[in-house]
């Protein structure tokens, strides 16, 4: 739903917010209030603002006005695509323009948190009801900073037709689509995106297939720019099996990520490396389609195989005007059963809400995505992180294209460790 008229501007919020103080609605005339009439004017007068990208909005408006409704508190939404809400709230929120609670994703929560935009939230003692990994993705330094909605990560998209039985390993993969290239039934053997740049997202589930790793994780699942794992043994020996699958023709690193879902939408690739925004265009096309962990490689344990994981949810802003209620809001409201359903019946994202989750992955494509994100770990949210992927795509990159795979992921590793020890 495009922004506009229907969930207005911020300086709409305030015309309420002064309607409500100026006149009517239970301010007693002599100034003797009746404590009923006080009570529910003061409840009038607050307002919870909440900025929710298009996925969202409108669910979020509708479990807010029923929440009003109940309590009189009014939950004011505006939508905002998420990259809007990025650039937005470090311009608006100190100037108190900003929203008390915002839709986000928790790969964010490390440099806002740095830059003192986000406040931690409490769970309310329903962190056991949703997913692990979708809590931990929004951990920070021992702190929860968001309320988890739903999860994003990638799997293995197979074309049952061309590849009517599971891959069990990376090399039984490789094998089966360069079987298939060869009959010409196919062009790409492994359709994983990596373009001229590089692209470490879709390389992390092959990368840590080998045992790589980016950063170490505390206790509570959150990470630590102390330990890094770009350069260590397990980083090289995923460069060395790029290198060698590059070199028998499984993989092309001319392929963009557009590239790798056209083959396989087209039927023109067994397999590809993807995550849900292809689900439609395969199905559109008519694609036999089975979406499923990403296997290991034959040397490695498979349990290794990991994607990065990425959580949407409600963050609380440092410069809510109404922080209080922006949580009870979501304790009462947001943090329900029905409240998850509904935010998946909109979206049709996998949900972060346990119970949720439970009777969506009745689909096997919301099952394929969810069950794999469960056996993976959180995107990290360190400020850092755009150095890390800059550094290992380019590493991806020069591998593939037959750089020492050694010295490529201890360069990859000093680069990060600089912007670690300079930040």
């Amino acid at each position: 739903m495009p922004n506009g008229t229907r969930f207005g501007v911020l300086a709409a919020a305030s015309t309420l917010l002064l309607s409500a103080c100026a006149g009517g609605s239970g301010a007693s005339p002599s100034g003797s209030a009746n404590p009923a009439t006080a009570a529910a004017s003061a409840s009038a007068l607050t307002q919870v603002l909440v900025w929710a990208d298009p996925a969202f909005a409108p669910t979020v408006e509708k479990l807010g006005a029923d929440y009003e409704a109940s309590t009189g508190v009014n939950v004011y939404v505006v939508e905002k695509d998420l990259s809007k809400t990025l650039d937005d709230l470090p311009r608006l929120a100190p100037q108190g323009q900003g929203p008390d609670l915002l839709v986000g994703q928790s790969d964010w929560v490390g440099q806002l948190v740095d830059d003192g935009l986000l406040a931690p939230m409490d769970l309310a003692g329903q962190a056991p009801r949703f997913r692990s990994v979708s809590t931990q993705a929004f951990r920070y330094s021992d702190r929860d900073y968001g309320v988890p909605i739903s999860t994003e990560n990638l799997a293995l998209f197979r074309n049952t037709a061309l590849a009517p039985v599971p891959p069990q390993t990376i090399e039984e993969m490789a094998t089966a689509g360069l079987k298939l290239k060869k009959a010409g039934d196919v062009d790409l053997p492994i359709a994983l995106p990596v373009g001229p740049q590089g692209d470490a997202y879709h390389w992390y589930p092959f990368y840590s297939a080998s045992g790589g790793y980016l950063f170490g994780q505390n206790q509570d699942g959150s990470y630590s720019a102390e330990s890094l794992g770009i350069g260590e043994e397990g980083g090289i020996r995923a460069a060395q099996a790029l290198a060698e699958l590059t070199d028998e023709g499984a993989l092309d690193p001319a392929v963009t990520s557009s590239d790798a879902v056209d083959a396989f939408t087209a039927g023109r690739a067994a397999f590809l490396v993807s995550g849900p925004w292809a689900v439609q265009p395969a199905k559109d096309a008519g694609i036999p389609l089975s979406v499923e962990p990403i296997p290991g490689f034959a040397s490695t344990t498979r349990a290794l195989t990991q994607a990065l994981v990425t959580s949407e949810g409600f963050m609380l802003s440092a410069f809510a005007k109404q922080p209080a209620a922006a949580e009870e809001f979501l304790k009462s409201a947001i943090m329900t059963t029905p409240a998850m359903d509904a935010l998946f019946a909109a979206s049709g994202q996998v949900p972060a809400w346990s119970e949720s989750y439970s009777s969506a992955a009745a689909d096997p494509i919301i099952k394929g995505f969810g069950d794999f994100a469960d056996a993976s770990v959180p995107t990290p949210n360190l400020a850092v992180m755009g150095d890390v992927w800059v550094s290992l795509s380019r590493a991806e990159v020069d591998v593939m294209e037959g750089s020492a795979p050694a010295r490529t992921m201890k360069r990859a590793g000093s680069e990060v460790q600089a912007a670690i020890d300079a930040g």
